[in-house]
């Protein structure tokens, strides 16, 4: 029987030995901390640091010592909450396709970083499935099932919302609103500062289960830690893009520190990157306006110190034991500057008027770890492109700038409009960051319409993805699918 913090024994001695963990994990950044909002925020319990057994998280319930602490005492992972009072899953359930019984077994909150990053992770474990080899499609079916699961959300004192877990991204905005806002400062438009971050499941498989492996996934070249075979991917489930894990143990219980160390790193280190992109973003969009020398610049300069340090510190713990591929993998959450819009980007934080040490510090790590990422992911179609990638060189090279196909008779004016519905029927179904962030795309694309530049209209619609089509395809705008027909 495999053990873990998160499971007590009276959680399941009525269900036996179990095999497969599955840990569900919802992430929210709140950047309330950075602008005017930042006085709405209750100052307890006092995260990342609260008192165990006598400070507590508003309709959830008391703070409580994790009890094997986090992964090397790690700030934001030594305390918990549980949240059964303030979120219910229904429970157990059936998968028909094995016959396997799936039980929810945890269900715990915790916080890191103060107010900025806030971490929801739900376990399950299965049981009558000893010692078979798991195929990828059965995984597939197997999370696509546990989305169907009926969530209740508490989003006011006396009020539910009841929805697939699929949906939960959209009511933990205001389930995080209602728990960590002042009653009397409690204000909707709050909910603009929240942004979803891609949702984890992490698949840790019993020392005798066996996956079957697809090029689908990207896998760990090394066995991390001489412990498992580490595999991720990121797709959609039930439309919801998903960061999939899949943790394949070679040890008996010997290891299982080691183990339990790599899931926690791993799906740490993912949540704090998705946490500073989406405050890059956040600053990128002009949804932070900080004033130099302010206590909202003070806040966010701790964030971005402790943040950026941590993710060193986290990603080279990680690349040691794995491989570069791998490392590079997760690290593809942050989203990609349009070219130019990176020096913009960088001069709005220097505009900040950051104390020497962590300006250097941010400035580095945009320059080592975004931009790179930028030029890693270029996408060369339609350009004209001398040199990609680290340490490329270009010479002698004449660049032109892009011309796309756009018809002499477009209306413009007709085009702000199709794309203004598109940003809005987009921004009605938005979950995600990489949706948010693919709205903005539409937004920047909306103004160039305005400036009746057709080649800015383009690069933005395209920057807007894949989704951004299909939406205007579903919708029905004529004026857009025109462009893109002749254009993608």
């Amino acid at each position: 029987m495999l053990k873990d913090d998160k499971i007590e024994p009276k959680d399941v001695s009525h269900f036996g030995l179990f095999n497969m963990i599955i840990f569900i994990q919802f992430s929210i950044t709140d950047v309330r901390a950075f602008n005017g909002s930042h006085s709405h925020l209750l100052t307890l319990p006092q995260w990342p640091s609260p008192t165990p057994e006598k400070e507590f998280v508003r309709g959830s319930g008391q703070i409580i010592a994790r009890s094997k602490k986090g992964l090397n005492n790690w700030i934001g992972e030594n305390f918990i909450c549980k949240i059964k009072r303030g979120i219910k899953l229904n429970e157990p359930i059936l998968f028909e396709p094995l016959n396997l019984k799936i039980q929810n077994i945890g269900k715990h909150q915790f916080s890191s970083e103060k107010f900025i990053s806030n971490k929801y992770e739900f376990v399950f474990a299965t049981r009558g499935y000893d010692g078979k080899k798991i195929k990828y499609e059965t995984i597939l079916q197997l999370i696509s099932e546990l989305f169907l699961l009926k969530s209740e959300v508490r989003v006011s004192s006396n009020e539910w919302k009841a929805d697939p877990l699929k949906r939960l991204s959209i009511n933990l905005k205001n389930f995080h609103l209602f728990y960590s806002t002042k009653k009397l400062k409690l204000l909707r438009t709050d909910i603009d500062n929240l942004y979803n971050c891609t949702p984890q499941v992490y698949i840790y498989l019993d020392d005798n289960e066996k996956f079957t492996s697809t090029p689908k996934l990207i896998e760990s070249s090394k066995k991390i830690w001489a412990a498992c075979k580490l595999y991720t991917t990121t797709l959609k489930i039930q439309n919801l893009p998903i960061r999939l894990w899949i943790h394949e143990r070679f040890t008996q219980s010997t290891l299982i520190t080691l183990n339990r160390s790599l899931r926690i790193s791993i799906l740490r280190l993912h949540t704090e990157y998705e946490c500073l992109k989406n405050v890059f973003l956040a600053i990128s969009q002009n949804k932070i306006a900080i004033t130099p020398f302010s206590v909202e610049s003070d806040n966010l300069q701790a964030y971005l110190n402790t943040a950026i340090s941590t993710i060193l510190s986290d990603e080279k713990n990680v690349d040691d034991q794995s491989d570069n591929d791998f490392i590079l993998s997760i690290k593809k959450v942050f989203f990609n500057f349009q070219p130019g819009e990176l020096e913009t980007f960088k001069n709005k934080i220097l505009a900040l008027k950051f104390r020497p040490q962590i300006l250097q510090k941010t400035i580095n790590y945009i320059d080592n770890s975004i931009k790179i990422q930028m030029e890693e992911n270029y996408n060369v179609s339609h350009s004209q492109v001398g040199a990609i990638g680290n340490n490329a060189k270009s010479d002698n090279n004449t660049f032109q700038q892009i011309q796309y196909n756009i018809p002499g008779d477009i209306n413009y004016d007709e085009l702000q409009q199709g794309l203004a519905k598109l940003k809005t029927a987009m921004k009605g179904e938005a979950e995600t960051s990489d949706q948010f962030a693919a709205v903005q795309n539409i937004a920047k694309a909306e103004e160039e319409a305005v400036k009746k530049d057709g080649n800015g209209v383009i690069k933005f619609l395209k920057a807007g993805g894949q989704w951004a089509i299909d939406t205007a395809t579903k919708v029905g705008i004529s004026v857009i699918t025109e462009l893109i027909k002749h254009n993608m």
